[in-house]
């Protein structure tokens, strides 16, 4: 009865409140319940009250009494002054109490004691009860309540806000237990609501200073706005939270239209406040963010000015968190259209608004904080940057053409001054500073966040790359900002090749006459049509299409630069010989449905124009890909008119006018039609007339005719139509005139080429006279060199004529392949040694052995002079790769990473391509496996085992990079090697290369001697060693979890718990590795300073990088070691000595660079040890007063046990000996062997 009660006199309260309409049914329980006597029913309600607040009572009566305050406070309500007069302030009171003993005591069940979540539902709907029923009765307690005793209700009422919300904030977990099924879904949402309509009441109620009331309501409404968030992540009310937030916000500005300054002073705290508190959680940081903006929107002029430059302010914060969230801001507030940032300043007494508040000077300070020290901050900046320069707000535009555009309008090229940005704080002493910087320094800004470990980091700064170029392509040429794009299309990670497919492509977009730039793209991008990951492929060949099929028009003279991109792009391809990168594409495209008859017939309208060639390059290409090119006739009265009754016909158009009409005749319906072109070809064939250009797609062309003219007797007609003119090139071969001269004859070269297409269609009419004749004249049997008097063209034929019967005829094969072999070392012309390997590859597939004996002269055949032959050879190589005929091993490995720093780009770019998309893939840990070993064959250290391949003479001339003058080549070689090293792999290459190389110099008969090419194996050794890349494992390993909610971090905390115990052994094991690494550093060092070698300069930049980024643990060890004066001493003098150097070496300057932080360091850590040993015997002494002075034997005994026992690092003092070392090294050993029976 109670509870129906309840919700009639809610209902009942609100109707003769007029709040809302009732249906009849209820009007009738109204007429029926005020027959019963008011007072009575009150007295009832009262005597519920006061059992509530007994001490005794248990949960079930307070709950139950909470209930009948809600029906009391609703009929007080009702009644008025009229009923009951004063007594009501004192009820009034009594409820307020007893709902503060409720909540009070079940806080402190939740602490001690688990909580049933339905009892937690029970007080929330109960208190939710009584605060509905309390902002009712705060309508009409004016009207019986005197003043007096006002401020004492509010102030109960507000104590009663603020420890629901504590309650709220200790158990809002336990709304996950809530079923979404019952009425009260999220009682957090209903409190803070009801909060909200009191806390309107107060202000107007209110007898005491504005400011006074707002501190304390600030007490409640915080709580409340965290919880109701916090309520958010674990049940999805997005509809309740925007209300929380929204009545918030309204009541927040509602104060600025009754105070006005009175009112921004108290905002100004507030929004201060939830700034200083903001989440670590990066969702619920977006909501206060958000909430922040949603209530600077809406203030006046000057007060929105006020708080801006505030913020501005925040930037410049000593905490990362505070300066990442006042960017975060900032870069709302300039993208938010609902607000124009215009400078604003106050003319009144209160000087308020700033004229610092314009997206001029704001960009300026995001600008600045790129060079902040935080990763996390600078990373913020970067991506604030990308988002602000895709923005279509003009004043931002504006801003950022004045960097990059306005200065350099009436420039061919970037000129100027590096100008850097300017801190806010120095704008504010002096504000005539210009607070933006000039492009110049952001360039240089992006090219130094490039060689940044952190892939977000150099994504983002690629992004801003391309957004420059594309405001102003002027940037393309300064620093090699092309270039930089170009070579990160070949980064090994997924996400930047990705993002680079886009945004470089974007740029050539926005300028397409610009040929620079679409050159980078092609060699950039478009090598990704055959990059390893699928999407990668997918992206490269949906924006190609876009470009060229859709910006395809009919032929005039007047097209425009977006136009003539696709044309452009076509003949780069064709110029730089990318045609099967473009099948690639169209074979997409075919299967995708994507190429149109009506662009075949756009293609048509260009030929005979100057694009002519370009697009027989694109149609032979969609030709041989895809059924489109249905309309043949148009071909054919091309071939006709140009080719057939030309004299001399082009000779980069007909091969492929000639290749195009050979894939598209089977196009033709007409039979007779192909009868006629099949015997125009075959005329000009047998007449010799054809150019050697189009022999091989006449004779294809041939082929499929007569197969699509009769497929059953297709050999038969092949043979009567290519048998005679075999006969007739037999006869001319076999003649006495038949000789290979220093000039070419066209003719008797037509004849060779022709002889070489016949073989494959009639082998039977190979004869071996012939073979044997071309032999004699190429001089295949002789040792001496060939006569350099025959021309390389015809040369080269009858080369192919040899290779194509040798793939033919096993027998002949196994006789032909030595002399070849021997051939190709003495052959000098770049075209015969490309036919030979053309044939030799041919013959891998019947003799896979063969490839053992090829592979030294195609080794030095990748560092000819000649660029086409090398280019060959690389492909051929990586191609059987790929086909598993060959395995990278050594010296392979060893000599395409000294091709990773070749002149010739496309060398370069082909070598990184190959180990990004296959090389890593095959085998992820190919680098690490190498790594060491390369170190001993770049120098050509003989006697180590890890020496595994010498060179011989002719290998040494070309490929040997070692010597002090080849070590800047070595040093890039293995920096691009760790680019490709995986994080999880560079802890144990630094274990390598301590252990087999610093160990084994060290050691009594050292494993490693210290030759002239032993000390450039120590020196590379030690440059690695002092290469930051090394360490990016060791430096960043922990991981951001900001968007993890409670949940996940709970289930990993689960998942954690079960591997704890090995990962604890893994830890035990890295840390004595790492000490290990150390000793032995130390160790060189000694034996560096007894030798007085010069190689103590490379020594101490590793040693100054380890302690940059081991602090702790390579300190420790040094101090242990009792090597810290001697170290501290060595720095000194060093420091000295390079200051006054004005002429220094490159390991030098490192070493200047360095020098300092590693002193600064090396001085706290013994101040710090200084300060614990002189703070120990103080806290010894007061834990021993009153007791006596323990005698000398047992201070002695104490100094005993302590030299026994054992540590993890024990104590190194002088490191005397290697046997002294050894047996440091076994104590280390018994050590983690003892640790892990432990830990198992």
């Amino acid at each position: 009865l109670l509870d129906k009660s309840i919700v009639k006199l809610r209902s009942w309260c609100k109707y003769l409140l007029k709040d809302a309409d009732v249906d009849m049914e209820e009007q009738n329980w109204f007429k029926l319940k005020e027959k019963f006597n008011s007072k009575a029913f009150i007295c009832l309600l009262y005597a519920y009250i006061k059992q509530g607040l007994q001490q005794t009572a248990d949960f079930e009566t307070r709950c139950l009494s909470l209930k009948a305050s809600s029906l009391y406070l609703i009929a007080i309500s009702i009644h008025g002054s009229q009923a009951f007069g004063i007594f009501q302030t004192g009820i009034y009171l009594s409820v307020l109490e007893l709902l503060n003993h409720t909540v009070i005591k079940f806080n402190t069940t939740i602490e001690f004691s688990p909580v049933v979540s339905s009892n937690y539902h029970t007080l929330y709907t109960c208190a939710n009860q009584v605060l509905d029923c309390l902002s009712i009765a705060l309508h009409s307690i004016d009207k019986f309540v005197v003043s007096d005793d006002m401020d004492d209700c509010l102030q109960n009422t507000m104590h009663t806000l603020v420890c629901l919300t504590c309650m709220g904030r200790k158990s809002f977990t336990l709304c996950k237990n809530l079923s979404f099924d019952t009425v009260h879904v999220n009682p957090c949402i209903s409190i803070a609501l009801n909060s909200y309509k009191m806390i309107k009441t107060f202000v107007k109620l209110n007898h005491e200073p504005l400011k006074n009331l707002l501190d304390r309501l600030f007490r409640v409404v915080r709580p409340l706005y965290n919880l109701t968030l916090n309520t958010f992540l674990d049940v999805n009310l997005g509809v309740e939270i925007s209300n929380v937030r929204e009545n918030w916000t309204c009541f927040l500005l509602s104060l600025m239209q009754e105070f006005d300054l009175e009112a921004y002073r108290i905002i100004r705290i507030i929004l201060q406040k939830i700034f200083l508190a903001v989440h670590d959680s990066a969702s619920l940081k977006l909501k206060e963010i958000r909430l922040i903006q949603d209530i600077m929107v809406q203030l006046e002029g000057k007060y929105f000015s006020d708080m801006v430059h505030w913020f501005m302010g925040a930037c410049y914060n000593s905490s990362f968190q505070y300066r990442s969230c006042a960017l975060e801001i900032l870069h709302k507030l300039l993208t938010d259209d609902a607000r124009r940032l215009v400078p604003c300043l106050s003319t009144g007494n209160q000087p308020l608004g700033s004229q610092f508040s314009t997206p001029e000077y704001i960009i300026g300070i995001i600008l600045n904080r790129c060079i902040d020290e935080h990763p996390g901050v600078k990373w913020k900046v970067f991506s604030i940057l990308v988002n602000l320069m895709t923005s279509q707000s003009e004043p931002i535009r504006n801003v950022f053409e004045k960097i990059f555009v306005t200065p350099y309008e009436h420039e061919d090229t970037i000129t100027g001054t590096l100008l850097k940005s300017v801190d806010f704080r120095d704008i504010l002493k002096d504000p005539s500073l210009q607070p933006l910087p000039s492009g110049h320094f952001i360039i240089d800004l992006i090219r130094r966040t490039l060689k940044h470990e952190r892939v977000l980091y150099r994504k983002s700064a690629l992004q801003l790359l391309c957004h420059i170029l594309c405001m102003n392509p002027k940037w393309a040429v300064y620093e090699n900002s092309l270039l930089i794009l170009e070579k990160q299309c070949l980064n090994q990670h997924t996400t930047i090749r990705r993002m680079l497919v886009n945004h470089f492509t974007e740029v050539v977009t926005r300028h397409p006459d610009n040929e620079v730039i679409l050159e980078h793209w092609i060699n950039g991008v478009l090598t990704l049509v055959v990059d390893s990951e699928y999407r990668i492929q997918e992206e490269v060949s949906k924006k190609l299409c876009n470009i060229i099929l859709g910006n395809l028009i009919n032929y005039n003279e007047d097209l425009s630069s977006s136009q003539k991109l696709p044309l452009t792009i076509l003949k780069f391809l064709a110029k730089k010989g990318l045609r099967k990168n473009l099948g690639h594409c169209t074979r997409k495209w075919a299967q995708t449905k994507a190429i149109k008859t009506q662009h075949i017939s756009t293609l048509y309208t260009y030929l005979g124009t100057e694009y002519n060639s370009i697009v027989w390059f694109f149609l032979v290409t969609i030709a041989q890909s895809s059924k489109v090119i249905t309309d043949v006739d148009v071909i054919y009265k091309y071939f006709e008119e140009n080719i057939h009754l030309n004299q001399v016909p082009d000779d980069i158009c007909a091969p492929l006018v000639m290749e195009t009409l050979g894939c598209c005749i089977k196009n033709i319906e007409v039979k007779s039609k192909v009868l006629a072109i099949v015997d125009q070809i075959k005329e000009d064939i047998s007449a010799f007339t054809l150019p050697v250009s189009l022999l091989t797609s006449a004779c294809n062309t041939v082929y499929i005719g007569l197969e699509y003219q009769d497929k059953d007797t297709l050999q038969q007609t092949c043979f009567d139509f290519f048998a005679p003119i075999m006969d007739n090139i037999h006869q001319y071969v076999m003649s006495p005139q038949f000789q290979i001269g220093p000039t070419e004859n066209e003719l008797q070269k037509r004849k060779l080429y022709l002889y070489a297409e016949a073989m494959l269609f009639c082998p039977s009419k190979v004869k071996p006279e012939t073979l044997e004749r071309l032999e004699k004249i190429l001089g295949l049997d002789a040792n001496t060199p060939p006569s350099t008097q025959m021309n390389a063209k015809e040369l080269s034929v009858g080369i192919t004529i040899l290779m194509r019967r040798g793939v033919q005829d096993d027998v002949y094969s196994q006789r032909i392949l030595p002399s070849l072999m021997k051939y190709l070392n003495r052959i000098q012309h770049p075209a015969v040694k490309m036919n030979i390997l053309y044939g030799l590859c041919d013959q891998i597939f019947n003799f896979p052995n063969l490839i053992e004996a090829l592979m030294p002269e195609m080794y030095l055949n990748l560092k000819d002079e000649n660029f086409k032959l090398r280019s060959e050879c690389l492909h051929m190589i990586i191609g059987w790769i790929k086909e598993d005929f060959l395995r990278i091993q050594p010296p392979l490995y060893f000599y395409l990473a000294i091709l990773m720093v070749d002149k010739n780009t496309e060398v370069k770019r082909a070598v990184f391509s190959f180990f990004v998309n296959c090389a890593m893939q095959k085998d992820p840990q190919i680098c690490l496996k190498y790594f060491l070993v390369s170190i001993f064959h770049f120098n050509q250290y003989k006697g180590h085992r890890l020496s595994e391949h010498i060179l011989t003479e002719r290998e040494h001339a070309v490929y040997y990079v070692g010597g002090p003058s080849h070590g800047d080549t070595r040093f890039l070689i293995y920096k691009y090697l760790l680019e490709l090293i995986k994080d999880d792999q560079k802890e144990p290459l630094l274990s390598n290369l301590v252990t087999h190389i610093i160990t084994s110099i060290t050691r009594k008969v050292p494993d490693v001697v210290l030759s002239e090419s032993g000390n450039q194996v120590l020196r590379d050794t030690l440059r690695v060693l002092a290469c930051e890349e090394l360490y990016t494992l060791s430096t960043k390993t922990a991981l951001t979890r900001d968007d993890e909610d409670e949940a996940e971090e709970i289930r990993k905390l689960i998942e954690n718990a079960n591997i704890s115990k090995s990962a604890k052994a893994k830890e035990s094991r890295r840390i004595i590795i790492k000490e290990r690494i150390y000793r032995n550093l130390l160790e060189l060092r000694i034996l560096l300073k007894k030798k007085n070698h010069p190689m103590i300069v490379e020594f101490y930049n590793v040693l100054c990088l380890l302690i940059k980024l081991y602090k702790t643990e390579i300190l420790t060890v040094i101090s242990e070691s009792g090597l810290m004066p001697d170290i501290k001493e060595d720095l000194v003098s060093w420091r000295n000595q390079l200051k006054g150097n004005p002429r220094k070496s490159p390991p030098e300057k490192i070493l200047d660079r360095s020098i300092d932080n590693a002193l600064t360091l090396l001085h706290n850590h013994v101040n710090n040890i200084h300060q614990s040993q002189n703070s120990t015997p103080n806290t010894q002494s007061s834990s021993q007063s009153g007791s006596s002075v323990k005698s000398a034997g047992y201070r002695k005994s104490l100094l005993g046990i302590a030299s026994k026992r054992k540590t993890l690092t024990p104590p190194t003092p002088g490191l005397d000996s290697p046997r002294t070392a050894q047996k440091r090294m076994s104590e280390l050993d018994n050590d983690m062997r003892k640790r892990r029976r432990d830990m198992s």
